[in-house]
C-alpha cells in the first residue's frame, strides 16, 4: 500500500485505474488526503465499493464533490442487491427509505438475523421526538438524519444521555439550530430517537470472503478498542456454537466478558448466537457480500442479550 504521500501525489488517471478492492482497502489516512479530483475519477464500481468507515473520513465538503451519477448508481446498486438479500432472509420488505443514513440501512439486514439493534423512531418535530423518547424510554440518543450532513458530530448534530421530556425538546431544537448553521442547504429530514445503550462490553464480529478459504469470520474487542488492541480470533465457515464460544475465549475480551475483577458476567450465549449468525450470512451470501463488520456490539448482562449499533457491509 502506498503511504499517503505517495497517494496524494497520484494522478487522477492512476485513481481512475484503480480496481474495486484497492479502493475497499483505503485507509482513513488515504481518504483524509484524497483530492476532490481523486475522489470524482473513481469508477462507479469503485464508489460502491467504498465502506462506511470510509466514507465517514470524508469532509462534507468533499463528499459533496461526487458526481450526481456516481452517488445514484452506487445507491441503486447497493439498494437492490441490498433488498436481494433482505427478501433471501425472509425479511418482508420491498424498498429501504431514503431517508435513512449509510449505517442505518443496515439495520434490517441485522434484524434479519436475530441480531438485536437499538430501539429506534424517526422524528419530524418537537412532539414526535418527545413521544418517541418516551415509549423508548429514557435516557436516548438524538441524531440528526440528512443526507448532507455526513459528520453528525462535527455539525453538532448529536446528544447523547437525554434524560426527559424537556431536555428532548432542548436537543431537538438545538440539533436543528446547529444542522442548519452547519449546513444551510441541507436537507434535514428529521432526528432518529435511539435506546442509549448503557452498562455494555463493546466488541466487533464480522468476516471477509477470502480468496484462498472462503468466509472468514474474526471476533474480537470493540469500539475504539480494534485498533488499539488487535484482538481478533479468526475461524473460517461454516462451524458451530461451540467453536464460536471457542473463538470467544481466544480473545483478551473474553475476561472482560466473564468477571473480571469483579465486573458483571455477560451475556455469552447471545454473543455466541451473533457470531454463527454472521458465519450463515457469510456462507449463504458469499457471491453477494464481500465484507461485512458489527462494530459495536453491545454485550449486556447475563441474560439481557446484546445490541448491534454500527454495521459496515461491502457487497461485492
Amino acid at each position: 500500500m502506498l503511504g499517503t504521500t505517495q497517494f496524494q501525489a497520484l494522478g487522477t488517471a492512476q485513481t481512475a485505474a484503480f480496481t474495486a478492492s484497492q479502493v475497499a482497502g483505503l485507509s482513513a489516512e488515504h481518504i483524509g488526503v484524497m483530492s476532490s479530483e481523486q475522489l470524482r475519477s473513481l469508477t462507479l464500481s469503485n464508489i460502491t465499493a467504498l465502506r462506511a468507515s470510509q466514507m465517514g473520513s470524508f469532509s462534507d465538503t468533499l463528499f459533496g464533490t461526487l458526481r450526481t451519477e456516481q452517488l445514484a448508481e452506487a445507491h441503486a446498486r447497493s439498494e437492490s442487491l441490498l433488498l436481494k438479500i433482505l427478501q433471501s432472509l425472509g425479511y418482508k420488505v420491498t424498498f429501504l427509505p431514503d431517508n435513512l443514513q449509510y449505517h442505518e440501512r443496515y439495520t434490517p439486514m441485522l434484524q434479519a438475523l436475530g441480531i438485536a439493534t437499538p430501539k429506534g423512531a424517526l422524528a419530524k418535530t418537537i412532539d414526535e421526538a418527545v413521544a418517541a423518547a418516551a415509549k423508548i424510554g429514557f435516557p436516548v440518543v438524538m441524531k440528526i438524519v440528512s443526507p448532507d450532513i455526513l459528520h453528525k458530530t462535527e455539525a453538532g448534530g448529536v446528544r447523547l444521555g437525554v434524560k426527559d421530556a424537556k431536555g428532548a425538546e432542548e436537543a431537538f431544537n438545538g440539533i436543528m439550530k446547529s444542522a442548519k448553521a452547519y449546513n444551510k442547504k441541507a436537507k434535514l429530514e428529521g432526528i432518529l430517537i435511539e435506546e442509549m445503550v448503557t452498562d455494555a462490553e463493546q466488541v466487533i464480529v464480522g468476516f471477509k470472503q477470502d480468496r484462498l478459504f472462503g468466509p472468514a469470520i474474526t471476533m474480537g474487542m470493540g469500539g475504539i478498542y480494534v485498533e488499539l488492541f488487535r484482538d481478533a480470533a479468526l475461524r473460517v465457515a461454516p462451524f458451530d456454537g461451540d467453536e464460536a464460544l471457542a473463538m470467544i475465549q481466544e480473545t483478551k475480551a473474553y475476561k472482560l466478558l466473564t468477571g473480571f475483577r469483579g465486573a458483571k458476567l455477560r451475556d455469552v450465549a447471545a454473543l455466541v448466537k451473533v457470531i454463527t449468525a454472521v458465519a450463515r450470512l457469510a456462507m449463504d451470501f458469499r457471491n453477494e457480500i464481500a465484507e461485512f463488520d458489527v462494530n459495536p456490539v453491545m454485550v449486556l448482562p447475563k441474560g439481557k442479550g446484546v445490541r448491534a449499533v454500527d454495521a459496515a457491509v461491502v457487497l461485492k
